[in-house]
């Protein structure tokens, strides 16, 4: 903490760019054990903002992961741009161990935890520095999006990368510039580091790669271990497998979690049993392998896809859609364009209707699971999931006697 206290001190003022949570956790860091250096707020909320300085005259900026250069027309030099995420792994990078990847990254951070004993922090909706203080010498199982990782300098002294899959277009240039800010978990990692990464990614990693590496072999598409009605992606039972071994753990701690994990909601949730339908909350889909990964576990006979179209390319999920004999419930801006590869599928305007034709068409099971961002529509995907079981409820067909 000393060392990190210098290095904010250092600077003659501080700016934080975004003023959310993770925004407002760092500055009340800042104002507690530095109450007199100056600090300056930049936020879309004019109320708060202040730029009583020249923008240029800032010396040390840190911007929130949300906000992205790229859309401002903004290179990262023009700045002396940090983050919350780099100026905790420069000086504690060494107690971290980081997850990231395209999907499973919040499942492999809270396993990893309960396993462990350990603090979580990071895009799982804990600011880093609003535990800062509580972490002591202990080890923290730090969840790392991709926003996060962009222009970082600092790698974690365990690595984790769950998987790639073509996300956030809306936010990054291209599909590589996005993969490209997943690799900074492994840049800056030393000899004497470790690396656990999926083997079908290697290819894409190991210009990145400098430290000791695990490999695990997994699909997003497949491959579910089911425990007494809770789902969890294999993947995250062998990363937790490679990590006790790192850490020189007996084995035995991976399945004595497993017996009392909780997984988290949204994530393939089951929601209750209506009407004989059972219903199933897999909100966090936002890419088509998702979609197929629900399918292939749950085997429903009705999925509800579509959201917020962001260019994904749907090809794939179309063709596997066509080979199964399921009911395809398509809504939003992506559904619309799903369906014109798809029109044996069942369009509809939004989630209301949905779930009013799921109860119609439904015998067995009904997954949403949308392959698509839930923005333009819903605040977050956490959203969605909460009203889609509000819907099911206000949409169940009512007894008659």
């Amino acid at each position: 903490m000393t060392n990190l206290l210098k290095d904010l001190n250092s600077y003659e003022n501080i700016a934080i760019w975004g003023f959310g949570r993770e925004g407002k956790a760092i500055y009340n860091f800042i104002k507690k054990y530095l109450p007199n250096k100056p600090i300056f707020i930049i936020d879309s909320n004019r109320e708060i903002t202040d730029i009583s300085l020249p923008q240029k005259e800032f010396k040390l900026i840190i911007k929130s992961p949300g906000i992205s250069l790229y859309k401002l027309g903004i290179q990262f030099e023009d700045y002396n741009f940090t983050s919350s995420t780099e100026l905790f792994l420069k000086h504690f990078k060494n107690q971290v161990i980081g997850v990231t990847g395209t999907k499973g990254k919040s499942t492999t951070t809270k396993f990893l935890a309960e396993m462990l004993g350990v603090k979580i922090a990071g895009n799982i909706g804990i600011p880093i520095f609003e535990i800062i203080e509580n972490i002591g010498k202990n080890m923290v199982i730090y969840e790392l999006s991709s926003h996060q990782l962009q222009n970082i300098r600092f790698s974690p002294f365990i690595s984790i990368l769950t998987n790639l899959y073509e996300e956030h277009l809306d936010y990054y240039e291209n599909k590589n510039e996005y993969f490209q800010s997943k690799m900074n978990i492994f840049a800056f990692q030393t000899p004497d580091n470790f690396a656990i990464l999926n083997k079908n990614n290697f290819d894409y990693c190991k210009k990145s790669l400098h430290s000791k590496i695990y490999f695990y072999n997994d699909d997003c598409c497949e491959n579910m271990y089911e425990f007494e009605n809770k789902f969890i992606h294999s993947d995250t039972i062998k990363i937790a497998k490679q990590i006790a071994k790192i850490l020189g753990q007996n084995e035995k701690k991976v399945f004595d979690t497993i017996k009392t994990f909780t997984p988290l909601a949204n994530r393939m949730e089951f929601i209750t049993q209506k009407n004989g339908i059972k219903f199933y909350n897999d909100s966090i889909s936002t890419i088509p392998e998702t979609a197929i990964n629900a399918i292939n576990t749950l085997n429903p006979d009705t999925i509800i896809l579509g959201g917020d179209d962001r260019g994904v390319n749907y090809s794939y999920l179309i063709k596997f859609l066509k080979t199964k004999k399921i009911n395809v419930i398509l809504m939003y801006e992506s559904g619309k364009r799903i369906h014109k590869n798809l029109q044996n599928a069942i369009l509809v305007e939004n989630l209301d209707e949905a779930v009013k034709k799921a109860f119609q068409v439904t015998k067995k099971c009904c997954v949403l699971s949308p392959a698509s961002a839930s923005y333009n529509h819903f605040k977050n995907f956490e959203e969605r999931g909460r009203k889609f079981k509000e819907l099911i409820e206000k949409n169940r067909p009512k007894k008659v006697y």
